[in-house]
């Protein structure tokens, strides 16, 4: 099974889970870069009215198209209840291209399954899993997670197969 690990991450939280999930699936990975948000207040807060309100930024993606790949999982924060805009464009790029997929979020409070929702719905796919990863859950600072590797056995079984 071809797998595709894409990403987007604004801190480096998501980056570093999504590198170790793709080390773990002997995924190759795919970036999403958007350069329309930074790491200041006023970008925070301009992050958080566009996801609330659904709009789409430009996005660029180093890494290869998904419809070449039997599987991809796709990792992003959570921006005021909803999944970082940027994965949304991609998905939206990508509606129809995806075969299997399964969703990761991370966030720093709640995330409500709504977010699970609207990521399948402009996928158009139903995730074959999906897991939330919160800070407070984390292990000594560390960004990999043991939750990371537990939701990723299955998987990986099904690689072998």
């Amino acid at each position: 099974m071809k797998c595709l690990a894409v990403f987007y991450s604004l801190s480096g939280k998501t980056k570093a889970l999504a590198e170790h999930a793709a080390q773990l699936l002997s995924a190759e990975l795919a970036e999403i870069h958007c350069n329309k948000y930074g790491r200041g207040f006023f970008s925070f807060f301009r992050a958080a009215i566009d996801s609330s309100k659904g709009k789409l930024p430009p996005i660029e993606v180093s890494g290869p198209s998904p419809d070449r790949y039997d599987f991809v999982l796709l990792l992003a924060p959570v921006w005021a209840g909803h999944a970082a805009t940027p994965l949304r464009a991609y998905l939206n790029q990508c509606r129809g291209q995806l075969k299997r997929a399964a969703f990761v979020l991370t966030c720093g409070g709640s995330c409500p399954p709504s977010a699970f929702d609207e990521l399948a719905a402009i996928a158009g796919v139903k995730p074959q899993a999906q897991l939330i990863l919160r800070d407070k859950d984390r292990k000594g600072g560390s960004y990999v997670s043991p939750e990371l590797d537990k939701f990723l056995s299955p998987l990986k079984a099904q690689q072998a197969a």
